[in-house]
């Protein structure tokens, strides 16, 4: 049997590297939302937490943090754990959901992503390239190549409008027009960064503690930080409440 080398084990990183946390927060504003970007900034801060925990660290209403949690979890960019926990004043222990950024994951999905997307660009590209569009030019209706069977009139050997039977003519600029989406080169430019720090992560390999982080409450996150916590009340509920704000923006 082959002796386990620790050496493997010494390169594995202990902490995300800030390319990485750049890379989450950057997919996060080209693509996302305003509440599932700071989901994202919260997830690379706090890298395990509770759906509670986020709404309060966040002040964020719990119906708007759920649907940003339920988008981003749909699209493969977070994932969720259930922790069971034991509470105060509860006899029974207690189910709770967690979320985190598997970065592993995460980067091997905005992979698949941009590759389905330049390979969709290059089949409408193909396809754009080798259609005809027509147009009438009496009333303006216009046509493409898959109305040929309809509009072709079998005694005059025209084109003719289905509307007002006016001759339709090809027209070059609708055609044009058409085809003005975004390319692949147009794609690769637009997405130049997002591939510079994914090249940088290629051969990242993560310690199985930052690949799949342990649950920590939000009096844990905020002690972590030196901080410290109270308790007071607020509409009739008693809150946790620390000293300084809590910068989620960060970049580190």
């Amino acid at each position: 049997m082959a002796t386990p080398s620790f050496a493997d084990d010494a390169d594995l990183l202990t902490e995300v590297p800030p390319y990485l946390k750049k890379l989450a927060r950057m997919v996060a504003r080209g693509f996302y939302s305003t509440a599932q970007i700071l989901v994202i900034d919260a997830l690379v801060r706090d890298p395990c937490v509770k759906e509670d925990d986020l709404s309060e660290l966040l002040h964020m209403d719990k119906k708007m943090l759920r649907q940003a949690l339920i988008i981003l979890r749909r699209d493969r960019l977070i994932k969720s754990i259930t922790h069971t926990e034991k509470l105060e004043g509860y006899d029974q222990p207690k189910k709770f959901d967690y979320y985190f950024i598997n970065f592993k994951s995460f980067v091997n999905v905005l992979k698949y992503k941009l590759d389905h997307m330049r390979k969709k660009i290059e089949a409408d590209e193909k396809i754009a390239k080798n259609r005809q569009f027509y147009k009438c030019p009496r009333c303006g209706k216009e046509y493409g190549d898959l109305d040929i069977n309809i509009l072709f009139d079998v005694v005059e050997q025209i084109l003719r409008c289905t509307y007002c039977r006016g001759e339709v003519e090809e027209d070059h600029s609708l055609s044009e027009a058409k085809q003005r989406t975004i390319s692949v080169a147009e794609l690769n430019q637009l997405t130049e960064p997002l591939l510079h720090l994914i090249r940088q992560s290629e051969n990242v390999k993560l310690a199985p503690t930052v690949l799949e982080p342990e649950p920590k409450p939000l009096r844990q996150l905020v002690e972590r930080r030196g901080e410290q916590m109270t308790k007071t009340k607020k509409n009739g509920k008693e809150v946790w409440t620390s000293g300084p704000a809590i910068n989620i923006y960060e970049n580190t």
